[in-house]
Order: C-alpha cells, then sequence, then structure tokens
C-alpha cells in the first residue's frame, strides 16, 4: 500500500543512512513492501553478515475493509490470516528480518535503539498512544529517522497532532507522497510518552495543535490537514461544526482535484456514519 517513491526512500535510508547505532523497525508491514524495501537497502548497503535488524510488525489478519481486500491474493476473507502472503513476499531477505506477529499493543519494544522506524499503523487512537509509549523514547537524538505513512491523510487526524505536540523534539525533513520524514533531534521522555493525548488535551488544544501543523505545511499537506481537522471534530461529537470546517477547506481549494476528491470521500464518510463515536468505535474494532 505503499508508492514507488516512499519505497525507494526507505531502500535509501536503509542503504545509505543506517549506520547500525540502533534497529529499524517497520510498524504495519501488511503483505511487505515497506519490509522488502528495507531489507533490500540493507542487503545492498550494510556492511556485515545478514542479522534480523528489521523488525516488521502486523496482525496479519485481514480486516473487514474492502480496500485490503483488493491488495490481496483471490479468496482471502475478512478475518483469514494472510502471514503466507508475508512470508512468501520476503522469502528473498528473510534473514534480514524478524516477524513480530500480533497486537504491537501487547507486545512492548524491548530491542534497544531505533535508528530508522517506519509507522504505517496508527490507525485509531489508542494504536497512536501504544506507538508512542513503546517506541519514541528509544529514538537516537540527532540521529533517528521517523517516517509516518498516514500524515498526508484525513482519516488520522491524531498523527498531526501529535506530532504537533512533540514539536520540540522533531525536525521535518521531507515528504514523499503521503509520508513525513522527521528527524529526532532531543530524547523524548517517557513522560512525553506515556501521556494520553487524546485524554489529556482538550477539543480546543487538539484543534490549536492541529492548525499549527497545518501553517507550517506545504499547499497539499495543509489541504488535507484541513479535511483532518473536520475529521477530528467529526470524531469529538461536533458534526455541524465538523461540515461548516469541511466547507470552508472546500472552497480554499478549488484547484487541487486530489484535495476536492478526498473532502468528498470525507463528507460520504461523515453522512453514513452519522456520529463520530459510531465511526470511531469502528476504527478501533478494525485496526
Amino acid at each position: 500500500m505503499i508508492l514507488w517513491p516512499e519505497q525507494k526512500l526507505l531502500h535509501w535510508l536503509a542503504r545509505d543512512y543506517f549506520s547500525g547505532e540502533g534497529m529499524i523497525c517497520d510498524l504495519g508491514c501488511f503483505v511487505g513492501s515497506s519490509t522488502l524495501s528495507l531489507a533490500s537497502g540493507l542487503d545492498k548497503g550494510f556492511d556485515g553478515s545478514p542479522a534480523p535488524l528489521v523488525h516488521a510488525y502486523d496482525l496479519f489478519i485481514v480486516p473487514d475493509d474492502p480496500y485490503t481486500l483488493q491488495r490481496l491474493p483471490e479468496g482471502y476473507k475478512p478475518g483469514d490470516r494472510f502471514r503466507d502472503v508475508f512470508e512468501n513476499n520476503i522469502a528473498s531477505l528473510r534473514p534480514w528480518i524478524e516477524v513480530h506477529d500480533g497486537d504491537l499493543r501487547l507486545d512492548p519494544w524491548t530491542g534497544g535503539n531505533i535508528e530508522i522506524l517506519f509507522i504505517d499503523i496508527c490507525k485509531c487512537w489508542s494504536t497512536n498512544r501504544m506507538v508512542l509509549e513503546n517506541f519514541f523514547p528509544s529514538l537516537i537524538p540527532g540521529r533517528s529517522i521517523v517516517v509516518h505513512q498516514d500524515f498526508v491523510r484525513v482519516w488520522n487526524p491524531w498523527i498531526p497532532v501529535t506530532m504537533s505536540a512533540l514539536g520540540d523534539y522533531f525536525e521535518v525533513l521531507t515528504e514523499e507522497e503521503s509520508s513525513r520524514v522527521y528527524r529526532c533531534i532531543k530524547a523524548i521522555p517517557r513522560s512525553e510518552a506515556t501521556r494520553d493525548f487524546r485524554k489529556e488535551l482538550s477539543l480546543e488544544r487538539k484543534r490549536s495543535l492541529l492548525e499549527a501543523s497545518i501553517e507550517a505545511s506545504p499547499p497539499h499537506t495543509a489541504a488535507i490537514h484541513k479535511g483532518a481537522l473536520s475529521m477530528l471534530v467529526f470524531m469529538e461529537g461536533e458534526g455541524g461544526e465538523a461540515m461548516r470546517l469541511l466547507e470552508k477547506a472546500m472552497g480554499q481549494h478549488p484547484d487541487d482535484d486530489e484535495a476536492q476528491l478526498v473532502f468528498k470521500n470525507l463528507q460520504e464518510t461523515m453522512d453514513y456514519w452519522k456520529t463520530g463515536e459510531a465511526y470511531d468505535r469502528q476504527m478501533e474494532e478494525k485496526f
């Protein structure tokens, strides 16, 4: 589910940036595109014998989601396991990879420093919190790279909210497709990593953090995040305000065809679910 520029980014990071000062974590590997990109980079650039330096995480259970089903071989249905598909895909580079099969929220990281952290698993607030708590304290100040694959999306407002709240600890390097790339510049204390931003922060504070991210983002990302702001407000029970924000975003970015399509999908999602609570519950159950 990642695009070619993102695959090239991960390959380059593992081939030319990775030093062995920490491990590589691939959170949400699905059928192996990100894992292969990282492992192939190590295979080309790392000076040493193959070792399980890439830690790949996934439930390996098909969710009830048509978008996901379309990307699996014919015959798979919700609830089926697809670990076999992943294993077949990574077979040629298997010695570089350690697989974590199961719920990441129940599998705390104990592998020491993390030099490259690829995140494609923060599909709901609870997983976002567990990634922050379990992995971010192991980042190396001045060295570690974090790639948030779902950053330029309307569906995951907790990601820009969280990264904006942690702005003192990161610098933004670049964006590739829907991924934003950060470098950790300061050690993240456990007191910050264990915060529950969903419960601790008021909607007003979450909005201000997301609005700060919008202000600091390039035009297309800013447009998408105005949709994410609408989604955030919708999920917190303010349906009327969410629709007002969405209509405002539509009017502000008439020439961004991709954003307009996303806004339309978001409008249909809010119309279908009626309440943010119902949508939120479905996301927590699915992911």
